[in-house]
């Protein structure tokens, strides 16, 4: 006989603060690569050569992925970073960040808990 699943012991789950980086530096970075990628395929079209026009093809791909790196948080929001499926941490500053391409995110909005308790006069 199997035992009931609410017997089952359960593992609590502890949150961990994430720092996420600034999202300035890299949006500076990000609007480079888009400039070095608009720069090689013009290059390479003026000079008829198909390697740099390639070139400016990947960098204007990388920096289209680079841009799902970026976030932002309200005050009073957070976002849940999850790694391959595992839990890397929480992020609860308010703010512009980026994170690896990889980390996805779930933002949610922190609600302090309201009572239910009736005032008495």
């Amino acid at each position: 006989m199997n035992a009931p699943a609410s017997a089952t012991p359960r593992i609590a789950s502890q949150e961990h603060a994430f720092r996420a980086a600034s999202g300035w530096f890299f949006l500076l970075v990000n609007l480079s690569l888009f400039a070095f990628a608009l720069w090689l395929f013009i290059f390479g079209a003026r000079v008829r050569e198909g390697l740099p026009v390639l070139g400016g093809i990947a960098c204007f791909i990388a920096a289209m992925i680079m841009l799902r790196g970026f976030f932002a948080l309200q005050p009073n929001e957070a976002a849940v970073l999850i790694l391959f499926g595992a839990y890397r941490g929480t992020a609860r500053e308010s703010g512009f960040f980026f994170t690896t391409l990889s980390t996805k995110n779930s933002k949610f909005r922190c609600v302090p808990a309201i009572s239910t308790a009736k005032n008495s006069r």
